[in-house]
């Protein structure tokens, strides 16, 4: 069995253009809707130092508690956008000529925004032990419509205990899957976002056939941006 299969929960059926919320499961993972019981790793993703290396450093204190507070209101998939959450810093100044410069960041209407009709189904990720779901090791999110001309996005995160052993292929390769056949948008590709110097996460994407189209910087570091799926992406 292709460790990246999507399978439904109840038939073991590809799931097809099954909408959110979805559980999905691959040969060792279960992907559900993360929930407030998740808090503890949710924590630390965001703070952690290795994980947030190449995301612009650990959140601050104050802009976790505020996203983790929000979790029973809310739900996670409306605080938490792993793309969209970065440290105690201000947006750097639009040197765009337009609010949607194509393959550029446009904050004209920010998704990580409690109030957005676009808020990102977050997948957390967790093992699967004798057939029930067992420690979440990470988190993988799809953004309908991103902040890079309303294109959907993917974005993960993982902890590093569990680096190594090839979570994030499977996790994300079975996300990328259902947002491409699931995910309502205007656009027919998914695309996502790393720092070039981020390696194993450029290795990861090119693995699951997502094809390079555009560096820019932002936040002092050359980002790459990768897509799949549609014209331009090389699929």
């Amino acid at each position: 069995m292709d460790r990246c299969a999507v399978a439904s929960e109840r038939t073991g059926q590809v799931v097809g253009a099954r909408s959110w919320p979805v559980t999905l499961r691959t040969e060792r993972l279960v992907l559900r809707p993360a929930a407030a019981t998740d808090a503890p790793q949710l924590r630390r993703l965001l703070t952690d130092p290795q994980v947030r290396h190449f995301l612009g450093g650990p959140v601050g204190d104050g802009a976790v508690g505020a996203l983790l507070g929000a979790l029973g209101a809310a739900g996670v998939a409306g605080v938490l956008g792993v793309a969209g959450v970065t440290p105690d810093v201000p947006d750097e100044p639009d040197r765009s000529d337009g609010p949607n410069r194509p393959g550029r960041p446009d904050r004209s209407d920010r998704s990580d925004r409690p109030d957005s009709p676009h808020r990102p189904n977050v997948f957390s990720v967790l093992t699967e032990v004798a057939g029930s779901a067992g420690v979440v090791v990470g988190v993988v999110s799809v953004e309908p419509r991103s902040r890079f001309d309303g294109r959907p996005e993917v974005s993960y995160s993982f902890l590093p205990e569990h680096w190594g052993r090839g979570y994030a292929r499977e996790a994300v390769g079975a996300v990328v899957k259902w947002a491409l056949e699931a995910v309502a948008s205007d656009s027919a590709s998914l695309i996502a976002v790393t720092q070039e110097a981020n390696v194993r996460s450029c290795r990861l994407l090119e693995a699951l056939g997502m094809h390079r189209i555009d560096t820019f910087e932002e936040f002092g570091a050359v980002q790459v941006m990768y897509a799949v799926g549609g014209e331009g992406s090389g699929a």
